[in-house]
């Protein structure tokens, strides 16, 4: 019996050492290091990070620059391109920290201009994984599109000669995969970071680098069967213009029994038309007050919609606007700053769940009866959103409330 006990405590001993070493590791990650990089909050993954020279570093325990040229100068021969690769190519090193401790990779910027070569050569191990090239290459980003834990390499390219596209470029590390994304003479792409995430703006061909078209839409990129997709993207918080078929049910929320008019009537947001791509997002707030229900733009947004800034200045001035509570536009109603008019409509989103729709702030000519829910310009940088009967707990909701606080833009 003693002898059973005794092997039963044993048994019972080693299980707990085993699951008290588990418990360590997972705390201590095993003394991995190359997990240090913090996760965004707002994407559940890594936060994209642009490489740029200012913040490269030279990795302790890296390949030398002289070991990484031969590489380069070999690979470029097996290519089949001739000259004098080795005096002729430059080479530098880009690596940041989130390459290094993220992947233990390290990058290069390399050109060889008499054959159209340039390019960022990736290294791990002594060994070239990879090279990304273009006509040239441009910006260049780490992200993780797949939600793996491990960066991916983006990268704005162009290409051709006369016919010039725009295009992106990535290479997967992880998994030894290249990506490739082009719409040549239809769209040209660019790739830029937002708020921890690598997104894509998509113009119409040839306007990229133009001064005449600013129209684009903003894109999410997404890997989907070893190729790189673009959806549109799913904001956090987000407002949309209502179509015109759908105004009219967008700005009622009541009902009328017995001829009496009672607010809080039953709500078919699912049903309303909206447009593709929003007024803004939280991409283009600065601070949500809570309280006030006031959404302060960036001075990204602001400089977007210049114009409308000037045009409510200037109304302001000449004393067309009296503030109270919300800018009240006498002649022209609706907000300036969205460039919406007092007979349209909106839809208040987060993530994909509508919370409430609503009108604007009516001209004073008007003399109908305002929409329950109303937005407009209430200085020269922002917006309030305010209740004419009891909806304001829809303004209020608690999913709004917490986003703002999770990206820390809530002001309470």
């Amino acid at each position: 019996m003693d002898g059973g006990v005794l092997k039963m405590n044993r048994i019972m001993y080693v299980s707990f050492l085993c699951i008290g070493l588990l418990f360590i590791c997972v705390l201590g990650g095993c003394g991995d290091k190359s997990q240090n990089i913090k996760t965004s909050d707002k994407t559940a993954t890594l936060p994209a990070v642009e490489v740029v020279s200012k913040d490269k570093i030279i990795p302790n325990g890296g390949a030398s620059l002289d070991k990484i040229k031969g590489l380069i100068v070999q690979y470029l021969k097996d290519e089949g391109f001739k000259g004098d690769i080795q005096s002729k190519v430059s080479i530098d090193e880009i690596t940041i920290k989130e390459a290094w401790e993220n992947l233990r990779v390290q990058l290069y910027k390399v050109k060889l201009e008499y054959a159209s070569i340039d390019g960022v050569a990736v290294v791990k191990d002594d060994k070239l994984l990879s090279m990304i090239e273009g006509m040239p290459v441009f910006e260049i980003f780490l992200a993780d599109i797949d939600r793996d834990s491990k960066y991916e390499i983006y990268v704005n390219t162009s290409f051709g000669s006369g016919i010039v596209s725009s295009d992106v470029s990535g290479y997967n590390i992880a998994t030894n995969t290249k990506y490739y994304m082009s719409k040549r003479m239809a769209k040209d792409f660019k790739s830029f970071i937002k708020d921890n995430e690598l997104l894509v703006k998509e113009y119409r061909y040839g306007t990229l680098r133009s001064d005449f078209d600013t129209s684009n839409e903003i894109k999410a990129l997404k890997i989907e069967k070893d190729k790189l997709v673009l959806e549109n993207s799913t904001y956090g918080f987000a407002i949309y213009k209502v179509k015109a078929e759908s105004v009219r049910k967008a700005l009622t929320y009541g009902s009328v029994k017995n001829g009496e008019y009672i607010s809080g009537g039953k709500k078919y947001l699912s049903e309303l038309e909206i447009e593709d791509t929003p007024l803004f997002t939280d991409r283009d707030i600065e601070k949500y007050n809570f309280k006030t229900n006031t959404i302060v733009f960036n001075a990204e947004f602001l400089k977007k919609h210049a114009l409308a800034k000037d045009e409510l200045e200037a109304l302001i001035k000449s004393k067309e606007l009296a503030k109270n509570g919300v800018l009240r536009l006498s002649l022209y109603g609706g907000s300036k700053l969205l460039g919406c008019s007092d007979s349209e409509a909106v839809v208040v989103t987060v993530g994909e769940d509508r919370i409430y729709s609503s009108g604007f702030v009516l001209a004073a000519c008007w003399s109908r009866l305002p929409p329950e829910i109303t937005i407009g310009d209430s200085d020269l940088n922002s917006i309030t959103i305010s209740s004419q009967t009891d909806l304001k707990y829809l303004i209020q909701d608690k999913r709004i409330h917490d986003f703002f606080k999770k990206i820390g833009k809530l002001e309470e």
